[in-house]
Formats: C-alpha cells, structure tokens, sequence
C-alpha cells in the first residue's frame, strides 16, 4: 500500500477491515482483500459484498462480489394464488401483471410466509406500469420483492425490468408460460444496486396448478393502458430486446401512441383497432 493509498483509507467514513476476518463483524464496512476493496452492507434482509474499484493488496485473501440472502421461498398456496392473479389479468386485459412481495420486518425472515401486495398498475400487453404506494405498506411488514408474468413467452429480465429493479432491494421473479401447464422462473437478487443472477429455487411448487379464490379488489387494481392494437408486420421499434423468445408469429399488441405511424390509418374491427405496419 502506498502513501496515497494509506491517506485516502484516513478518509474513509467506514470501519476498514481485512476480509474473512475477525474484525469484520461491522454492518456496514469497507473490507480489503488480495484483489481490491469491497463495500460490505449487512443487514436484516442480505449481506453483500461489492467491489468498489481497482485497488490491488497482494497480501490479502482473495473475494468476489456476492450476496447471502435470508429471504424465505414462495410457499406453494401464494404462487398459486399468484399464477390465478395472473391468468386472471391475462383473460380480462390480454397482458402480463406484477405482484410484490412483503415481509414481517419484526419477524425473522427464514420461516416467513410472504403477504401479497397488489399496486395499481396500468397494463398494455408486453408493458405494466405501476407506482408503490407506502402509505398502503402496514408499519410492520417491508418490500422484499416482486413478482410478474410474461403469459406466452419465456421467464427472463427485460431492459424494462432491470431498469425497474435495480432500485427495489429483495427478490424479483419473472414467470415465463404463466397460462401454461409448466411456468418457468427467472430468479434474480437485487441489493445495492447490484443484480445477482441466481439459480436458487425460490418458488415451492407441484405438478397440480388449480385456480383459487383472490380478493376482488386485486383485479380491480388494474386497468388497461390503452385498447389493443393490433400490428401487422415487423416488430415497432422497442420490442428488439425479446430476441429467440419472442414468437414470430405473435401479433404484438402495443399503445397507438408508440407506434409513430404518419399517417395512421385505421380501420376498427370487432371493437378492435387494426393498423397495418408502414414504417
């Protein structure tokens, strides 16, 4: 370590702490290891470790970014109400649907069952907007992560998502083939603004996927963004990042107002909008 080295350490408003060691016991710390210095973020929900730049200390043990999570899985009766949500949506809007993720923060989190927690979000086949709404979070209970369907096509994170996650500390699950007999996940964690991929299993399931009674005012939460419009041709630009898993086939249906069109003509069928693509 050199001087310069040694004299920003001095400024470092956090412990600093060799890793793997018995100092670093602190919740939030800089530790130093063979390959660099990592921020260490300690707390009810993670422990994470990220690496902060390219600092070298050749005496140390060597780390990688990563994230310990005790976040419990979802338990078979919530993904099932979470999968009639969703199918429910899908037959009322033709469009995918989120869904969070609350824990008891009084709580140790291991042994949990997560509470549902339905926004209101605006929906348009491929997109969901929706705000978080604090004041309708008990005081007990904290965001731990969300939960939302692509219906026909696979379980994976859009721009969109990461985009939307980044931010939101806690697990975030894709359900890709959420009409299907056989759903797939795409799990990620997201803590500190870091995305960690993971192949943990985090949901409990079973061959049997029946629907189930959900609250009325869950689907009284959405609303449609705009009416369907049906587009004939090329994929409007936007819609590239989909790649191998979006179906050739597929009549995407996106907001007129994203489909730039000069002129736009329009011939209304069935009390759908049908707009051949010109562009």
């Amino acid at each position: 370590m050199d001087i310069k080295q040694a004299e920003e350490i001095k400024k470092c408003p956090f412990p600093i702490v060799r890793f793997n060691s018995n100092e670093d016991v602190h919740p939030l710390s800089i530790v130093v290891a063979k390959n660099g210095a990592f921020f260490k973020n300690k707390n009810q929900m993670y422990e994470s470790l990220v690496k902060l730049e390219d600092k070298r200390f050749p005496f140390l043990l060597e780390a990688k970014e990563s994230v310990i999570t005790s976040l419990p899985k979802i338990d078979y009766n919530t993904y099932i109400s979470i999968l009639t949500f969703f199918k429910k949506v899908y037959q009322e809007h033709k469009s995918e649907a989120n869904i969070l993720l609350l824990l008891d923060k009084t709580l140790p989190f291991e042994n949990q069952r997560y509470t549902l927690l339905v926004p209101k979000q605006d929906v348009s086949g491929t997109s969901v907007e929706y705000k978080i709404d604090n004041s309708s979070i008990p005081e007990n209970l904290m965001l731990a992560g969300s939960v939302h369907s692509h219906p026909e096509f696979g379980a994976f994170q859009s721009g969109t998502d990461h985009s939307d996650e980044i931010s939101f500390d806690g697990v975030h699950i894709t359900i890709g083939g959420s009409l299907s007999k056989n759903p797939v996940f795409h799990t990620r964690f997201c803590f500190g603004n870091v995305v960690y991929k993971t192949e943990r299993d985090m949901i409990e399931t079973r061959e049997e996927i029946p629907e189930v009674e959900i609250p009325k005012e869950w689907l009284d939460r959405v609303s449609s963004k705009s009416k369907i419009v049906y587009v004939h041709g090329s994929y409007p630009q936007g819609y590239h990042n989909y790649g191998s898993n979006y179906p050739n086939k597929y009549l995407e249906t996106v907001s007129i107002y994203k489909l730039l069109l000069d002129p736009i003509t329009v011939n209304k069928k069935d009390s759908k909008i049908i707009v051949p693509l010109h562009f």
